[in-house]
Formats: structure tokens, C-alpha cells, sequence
């Protein structure tokens, strides 16, 4: 019996980006974090942290929980601290993306 192939995306070391593929089914998980957080008491003020080792498929997961986020207006900004070098940049270009998020603005910062 041939088994199906897994879309492009996959056979290579590149993040998810829809269900459509997600092989691992992960979508039930991911929504279920999502509705975890928005349950929290975010009124001081709320940090959430994603770990895990390289590759192990955060972005995927997150990419995954953004639709949930979306869907109750709370904006999800893809910020990666390792495109920049030095403190100055990084403080300079993180308050850059909330600033244009909070606006409603396009970023020219490719993730």
C-alpha cells in the first residue's frame, strides 16, 4: 500500500503554515492553548513563552493558533530576536512591529 506524501512543506525544514498541513494534526492542540490563554487575566499585563529545542515545531504550533487568536480579535506578532545584533537594534525594531500591529500598519520587517 502506497502512502501518501506529505505536502512540499514538509520535506523540507520550513514552519507550517494552514491546517491543510498539518500531518501531525496538531490543530486540536493548538486550539486548545489558544483557548487556554484567552481565558487568562491578561488585565496587568501577560507574557506567554513557547520552549522548545530547534526545530521542534513551535512556529508550526503557533501558526496553528494564530487563526483562534484572529478570530477573537487578539493580534499574534511574529517577532525573531535573532535577525538582529546588538540591544539597540532588537528594543528598536520589537517596539517598531507592536507599534505598526497597534496602528494597524504594514511592517516592512520580513520573518
Amino acid at each position: 500500500m502506497e502512502r501518501n506524501s506529505p505536502p512540499t512543506s514538509q520535506l523540507i525544514d520550513n514552519p507550517i503554515q494552514s491546517v491543510e498541513e498539518d500531518v501531525l494534526e496538531w490543530k486540536p492542540i493548538a486550539d486548545e492553548f489558544a483557548n487556554y490563554v484567552l481565558n487568562l487575566d491578561a488585565s496587568q499585563g501577560l507574557v506567554i513563552g513557547l520552549i522548545g529545542s530547534w526545530g521542534s515545531g513551535k512556529t508550526s504550533f503557533i501558526n496553528l493558533a494564530k487563526p483562534k487568536f484572529k478570530s477573537k480579535n487578539v493580534p499574534v506578532i511574529g517577532f525573531n530576536p535573532w535577525l538582529f545584533s546588538g540591544t539597540d537594534q532588537l528594543v528598536y525594531r520589537f517596539f517598531s512591529e507592536l507599534s505598526a500591529e497597534m496602528l494597524g500598519e504594514t511592517s516592512d520587517l520580513k520573518i
